[in-house]
Formats: structure tokens, C-alpha cells, sequence
């Protein structure tokens, strides 16, 4: 929270300074005062908060008298309708979907329409009573201050988040207005992760003037290609997804005039060339951030100025793919080398390999392990245990 406060004084946005200063200094007094006073408790302490048709709500978790933290939660629902009734609705889904922990006490910024039927429905489901509170004092209306606090402060940045990716449409409208008459709405965009060919995955993520669409992410592990070959990784992805979806008002393929040439090959192959505006985004000089290329089929490359705001919306864009298609390839090469590590151990099938990673969390965390900690999990015992620690240390 320092760093986010310290960062966002140095881009000269104070009033985000001034939220991120009133949200640490109280969580210090709430912090300060749990030192002093031994408070005992487990709740959770819940606020809502609407703007501009824009609901937040804060969780705020409280153990053994202790502050834990919090979650931002941003539901769909009718902002229009009385907040005390949003609540309930989040209420019951939070507690009956997302979380399978029921505190003692749950304390409201709002009282409830029907606070006593969701009282006894939650005692009911979970098996313990449950208080819910609207009225409470001293610490407890600390805590309650602090969610309703969080609430604000995220409901501003996400207000000014959400008009900033407004005016970066908007500019990349005004950029785009002499090469497409098209409505740019939805946004696509791929690329392709590997480690010297090892573990090849696509992914593509989806944005629109809402922002990232996540529930739309998709990633796509390769199979079939020379290792190593990005080129071909890209025509995989690019068939499989639009064979069976339709193409969006605007796909990004990250890389140059190669990886768009291959883009053009798949879309004209399924007849779909003209149902999108395609664009690859390539590296410029020595690869910088901010140097950018623009390529298109039938329009000359555009050189965006590292201050424009549809550039940074389309390196957003590009940098999300990237992360998200790095983050499964990982997964998958860290799944494979480890598995391939434990095959060779004698005696170690595939449940006790599982048993293994499970226990230990991975396998850096197995290869850290003692042979008296090998030993020591489940169906393992001294012998294998010996046998594997060998292996693993040879």
C-alpha cells in the first residue's frame, strides 16, 4: 500500500495518493490499537458502496480479534435497486458459492430487508450460529469503518480505471480512422509462450470497452509442430479457436509482418478475412517498450508516439497475453520436468509420485526435503524413502 501511495504522488495523482494515505493510516490505528488490546472474535465484516452505476463490496476478514485483510468484490448486479438488498444478494452467494468459512459474527454497513431468514439459512447450511450485526462499537466500528473505507477508495480507482480504458477506446478509434470504419469493440489478442521449444502454449485473451473479459481467456497447448517453430504454434491457435468461434472487431497477434502474413494464411483458408481488422504489434528499436510497430494487411505500418493512449491500450493488451500465456507454459514445463525427475525412481508409481508433490508442494520443495521427511509421508516408509532422496541428490 506504501508503494502503490509512493507511486501513484510521483505520477502526480494525489487524490489516489490521499486515498492510499487515509486507507494506511487506518489500518495502523486498527493494527496499533489489536497490540494493545487483547480482542478476541472471528467475523467478517462486510461493506457496500455504489457510484455511477458501479457497486463495490469489501470484505474484511477478521481472526482471533486480528485484522487479515480484505477482498474487493465488483457484482453484477442492478445498481438502481436499494443497496441493503445488493448486499443480501451478495451475501448468500458469497457464503453459499465462493466461501465454505462461517465466521461467529458477520457485521453490515447495511441492515438487511431479510437479515434473520439469512441468519438461519447460513446456521443452517454451515452448522453454527451465526450473528449478524449492523450496530457495533469501539474496535468493531473500527473494523466496519475500514471496509466501508476499502469500498470507497476501490470503488473511485475502479471508476477512474474504467474512464481511462474509455478515452484509450476512444483514442484508438481517432488512430484507426483512416484504415477502418469499423466499430472497435472487442479485442483479442494472441501469443505464444515456450522455453527453447519445450511445453509450446497459445493464449489469447479478450478485452472490450469493460475491460479484461476473463471468463473468455483461453489457453491452448500445442501439439504436432517442430519445437521451437512460432510461426506454426500461431496457425495451430489461430484454426482451432476461430474455426468454432467468431472473430472479434479487432485481433492482436503479437510479432511482426511474419506472424501477421500467418494470421492472413489461417483467416483466408476459413473464409473469414474480411469479418475482422487485423493487426500485429511487433517490437521497434532494440526491442523497447514503447517503440512499437503497428502492421496491417492492406494499410502502411503505423508508428505510434510513446504517449498515446491507444498504444498503451494495445501493449496492455499484448503484455496480458504475454503474461498469461508464460504463466501456463511454466506450469505445464514445471509439471512435465518434474514428472520426468520422479518416472526413473524404482518402485514410485504414479499415485505415490502425486502423493509426494501433494505433500510437499512441488518439486523444489521435495527436492529440499530430508530423507527422514521422505519417509514420513504416507505409503513412502524408510526404504523407498532412502531410494528416492538418492535419486534426487545423485
Amino acid at each position: 500500500m506504501i508503494e502503490k501511495m509512493e507511486a501513484s504522488a510521483e505520477e502526480l495523482d494525489f487524490e489516489k495518493a490521499v486515498f492510499y494515505r487515509d486507507q494506511l493510516s487506518m489500518l495502523r490505528e486498527v493494527q496499533a490499537k489489536q497490540a494493545v488490546y487483547t480482542v478476541q472474535g472471528e467475523a467478517d465484516v462486510i461493506a457496500i458502496a455504489s457510484q455511477a452505476g458501479m457497486t463495490c463490496v469489501n470484505v474484511l476478514t477478521v481472526r482471533g480479534g486480528r485484522v487479515l485483510g480484505g477482498k474487493n468484490y465488483f457484482p453484477d448486479v442492478d445498481s438502481s435497486e436499494p443497496l441493503a438488498d445488493n448486499l443480501s444478494a451478495f451475501i448468500t452467494s458469497f457464503y453459499f458459492q465462493v466461501t465454505d468459512d462461517l465466521p461467529a459474527e458477520i457485521m453490515l454497513s447495511h441492515e438487511l430487508p431479510d437479515q434473520v431468514a439469512v441468519s438461519e439459512a447460513l446456521a443452517s447450511h454451515f452448522g453454527s450460529k451465526v450473528v449478524i450485526k449492523t450496530s457495533v462499537r469501539e474496535h468493531r466500528a473500527e473494523w466496519l469503518d475500514l471496509a466501508k473505507l476499502n469500498t470507497n477508495n476501490a470503488l473511485k480507482t475502479k471508476l477512474g480505471d474504467y474512464l481511462e480504458l474509455h478515452a484509450r477506446f476512444g483514442a484508438l478509434k481517432d488512430v484507426l480512422a483512416d484504415v477502418t470504419d469499423r466499430t472497435i469493440d472487442r479485442i483479442e489478442c494472441f501469443d505464444i509462450s515456450h522455453t527453447m521449444g519445450e511445453a509450446t502454449i497459445g493464449s489469447c485473451v479478450v478485452f472490450d470497452q469493460g475491460g479484461s473479459r476473463r471468463r473468455d481467456y483461453r489457453q491452448y497447448a500445442i501439439h504436432d509442430i517442430v519445437g521451437g517453430d512460432d510461426y506454426a504454434a500461431m496457425k495451430q491457435v489461430l484454426t482451432r479457436r476461430y474455426k468454432k468461434q467468431p472473430l472479434p472487431d479487432l485481433l492482436l497477434i503479437d510479432g511482426g509482418k511474419g506472424q501477421l502474413g500467418i494470421a492472413k494464411e489461417v483467416l483466408t483458408e476459413l473464409g473469414i478475412l474480411g469479418d475482422t481488422l487485423l493487426i500485429s504489434v511487433a517490437k521497434g528499436e532494440g526491442r523497447k517498450a514503447g517503440l512499437e510497430v503497428l502492421h496491417f494487411i492492406d494499410h502502411e505500418p503505423l508508428d505510434l508516439p510513446m504517449d498515446s493512449k491507444a498504444l498503451h491500450l494495445l501493449m496492455h493488451i499484448r503484455d496480458e497475453a504475454h503474461r498469461f500465456a508464460i504463466t501456463a507454459h511454466r506450469k505445464k514445463r514445471d509439471k512435465r520436468r518434474s514428472s520426468s525427475v520422479l518416472e526413473v525412481i524404482p518402485g514410485l508409481g504414479e499415485k505415490r509420485r502425486r502423493d509426494l508433490l501433494n505433500h510437499f508442494g512441488g518439486l523444489q520443495q521435495l527436492l529440499g526435503a530430508s530423507q527422514q521427511e521422505l519417509a514420513g509421508v504416507q505409503g513412502i516408509g524408510p526404504v523407498l524413502a532412502k531410494t528416492v532422496y538418492k535419486v534426487l541428490h545423485e
